[in-house]
């Protein structure tokens, strides 16, 4: 049986059914939910954001089938919605912002136990490198300015074309290559500070600039 096209989904959602706009969440929700867990803190927000963006193609109803992309839709949404929340938070007055239910505000990742760096193998050791920068990387796009976060967080954990993430965040290929490159630099400078990456020597700077 051949499966349906988005477009062919919008078509349905469009026409008010029920079953298209199942097919919609089912084919993309896991995709948003994942996407916008790296623009907040906790999982309940995620799902939260994910929600609203869903229910919000729900509600243009025959203004659905003008959407040209509805991954790139519902993750626009889903991110303005978190981000609005962000703000909300910046907002509060110093010492308001509570613990969430996954932990408190600007809680660190936690470090690999030493005792469990010495006791593993190389294998296991170098997975577990891996993982700890991964959680790094994650936690040290968090801190950036909200349009630099978006752009990183898109192309890199979503792994998005520049296409896509320009089509997201509504600005051009060019101004999202900016964002990358401020995002890239600011987030090594951190990994540097943290022990996590080796400082670059002057040679290596030389042969990345000649790129």
């Amino acid at each position: 049986m051949r499966e349906e096209s988005d477009h062919e989904i919008l078509e349905g959602i469009a026409s008010g059914s029920r079953r298209s706009f199942r097919q919609m969440y089912e084919r993309h929700g896991r995709m948003v939910l994942m996407a916008t867990m790296r623009l907040v803190k906790n999982h309940e927000d995620a799902e939260e954001a994910t929600q609203d963006a869903f229910m919000a193609l729900m509600r243009l109803g025959s203004r659905a089938r003008e959407i040209d992309s509805p991954r790139a839709w519902l993750l626009r949404v889903a991110s303005n919605r978190v981000m609005d929340q962000k703000r909300r938070l910046s907002c509060r007055p110093e010492g308001s912002i509570q613990p969430t239910a996954q932990g408190r505000e600007n809680e660190p990742p936690n470090l690999v136990p030493m005792e469990q760096l010495i006791t593993c193998d190389a294998v296991q050791r170098e997975n577990l490198y891996h993982r700890e920068l991964n959680d790094r990387i994650s936690a040290r796009a968090k801190e950036l300015p909200e349009r630099q976060m978006l752009a990183f967080s898109l192309r890199h954990f979503q792994g998005m074309t520049l296409k896509e993430v320009a089509e997201v965040m509504e600005c051009s290929v060019g101004a999202v290559k900016a964002h990358l490159h401020i995002a890239t630099a600011k987030i090594r400078i951190q990994l540097v500070e943290d022990g996590i990456l080796a400082p670059r020597t002057r040679e290596s700077r030389r042969e990345v600039s000649n790129e």
